[in-house]
Formats: C-alpha cells, sequence, structure tokens
C-alpha cells in the first residue's frame, strides 16, 4: 500500500461513529463478596454447620439458673464432694428427685442418709467472674454423683449380711437396737446393721458404743466405737441433740 493510501485509511476510520455495547446483566455471575442475602456455610451434608456459632456456648448445659460464661472457680463453695451441690467441673450437680441421673452416675438422697442441703442455687457473671449464690436452707435435695464418690446402695434398708455386702456396702455389723418405754430401757434382739463409710479405710475401738441413725432416729449398741462413724450415723456421748433413747447405753451396752 502506497503512503497516500494508508493516511485515506486512517481519516476514513476516525470519521466513523464509535459502537458502544450493552452490558448484560443478565449473564454476569453476582458478586457473591457483597451480597449480604448469601446463605450460611453448610456442611457435607446439607445442613448449617454446626461449628459455626455465635455468642459464647455454655459452660454447664442443661444446667438451671445458671448462665455463668466463665469457669466457676469454687471458691466461695466447695466442688466435687459428696455433699457439694457443685461437681468436679465447678458445675451444679443435676438433680434427680424425678429425673434419672445419666450413666456413671448415682441418685443421692440427703434426707435419707439423715442429712440436708440448700435446696436452690444461682450463678452468673459478674464483672467477667462467675458468681454464684446458694439459699439459707437446710432441705432434704437430691442430686447425681459419680458412682465412686456415692453410696452403691440403700445401706441402712439392708438387714442381711450376705445381701449388704453383695450390695457394695462397706461392712454389716452385729448391733443391740434401745428404746424407751416411759422410763424402762427396751434391750432388743441382736440384729444387723448394713454399713457404708465415705473413706475407703474404718475403725474402731473394742469398748461398745451407742450411735443412732440420723434419718430415723434409731438408737443401737455397737460392738466397738468408731473413729469415724459410717455415713448416716452419728454417737450418742457428747451429742445434745442425741435421741432420748441414748440415755440406754450403759443398760443394753453389753453383748
Amino acid at each position: 500500500m502506497t503512503c497516500s493510501k494508508l493516511i485515506s485509511a486512517l481519516l476514513l476510520s476516525l470519521a466513523l461513529p464509535a459502537c458502544v455495547l450493552d452490558k448484560d446483566l443478565g449473564d454476569t455471575p453476582p458478586d457473591t463478596a457483597s451480597d449480604s442475602t448469601a446463605a450460611p456455610s453448610t456442611g457435607e451434608s446439607g445442613t448449617t454447620d454446626p461449628t459455626v456459632t455465635t455468642g459464647d456456648a455454655p459452660l454447664c448445659p442443661g444446667a438451671d439458673n445458671f448462665t455463668c460464661t466463665t469457669p466457676f472457680n469454687c471458691v466461695d463453695f466447695p466442688c466435687g464432694g459428696l455433699h457439694d451441690l457443685f461437681d468436679a467441673d465447678g458445675c451444679p450437680r443435676q438433680r434427680c428427685a424425678l429425673d434419672p441421673c445419666p450413666a456413671g452416675q448415682v441418685c443421692y438422697d440427703t434426707g435419707d442418709w439423715g442429712s440436708c442441703n440448700a435446696s436452690g442455687m444461682s450463678c452468673e457473671d459478674v464483672d467477667g467472674a462467675c458468681q454464684c449464690g446458694q439459699t439459707a436452707d437446710c432441705q432434704d435435695i437430691s442430686y447425681c454423683v459419680p458412682v465412686e464418690l456415692g453410696p452403691p446402695a440403700d445401706c441402712f434398708a439392708i438387714t442381711d449380711k450376705d445381701a449388704c455386702l453383695a450390695a457394695g456396702c462397706s461392712e454389716a455389723s452385729s448391733v443391740v437396737p434401745m428404746a424407751l418405754d416411759g422410763d424402762t430401757c427396751v434391750c432388743g434382739e441382736p440384729e444387723v446393721a448394713c454399713l457404708w463409710f465415705e473413706e475407703d479405710e474404718w475403725g474402731s475401738s473394742a469398748s461398745p458404743g451407742a450411735f443412732y441413725f440420723k434419718a430415723t432416729g434409731e438408737v443401737v449398741s455397737f460392738p466397738g466405737i468408731w473413729i469415724d462413724p459410717p455415713h448416716g450415723w452419728a454417737a450418742c456421748e457428747g451429742d445434745a441433740s442425741a435421741p432420748p433413747a441414748c440415755a440406754c447405753a450403759e443398760t443394753c451396752g453389753g453383748f
């Protein structure tokens, strides 16, 4: 092409009107990064991913009156013992008056064993710490404890030696029941008292001793004086609240 023809072609192209293409929005993919209605993330099953959470998860799931998001430090109230309303993790123990305990736990009824505890409690975050309070009463309540912590059975209700040991209770002792009929001491026939101790070791002296079961007030003479009484029992001697039948210890104390 000659130089004159090239210049003519360039001038002709500059004279033509510009052509603008309309943008087809229907063929353009949405900008998901800025779409405020985007669906939540889903797992492989197509359901909402359970790992996507909002807020703080409860520290003690299912616990009534516990809203703390920080752990309870077990300073104001002890945790983890048989007589504690908090478990070893600082969570309120599940009540079991109506509902069964989970696997690995047993229901401990304080009243059956002659004890009591606060009937209510609550915990909430205060100034960044979990603070708990208990009612200032002592009622017969039931709560779940680990099987290795609580009594294996209602040992106090078993009157047969073999059945006592088969139930996992600690000891079957021969005792003499004592009662007052007016001012007269009535000594019963020897019977079996099925006992349970919180500790793995226990012992008594060789001389007879009078004790009473706190839940019923039943008074008996044991063949020895317990160093630490069986669970639910208390020594007559030195106890101002002991039943009147404890006065029969000298009359019915021998075997």
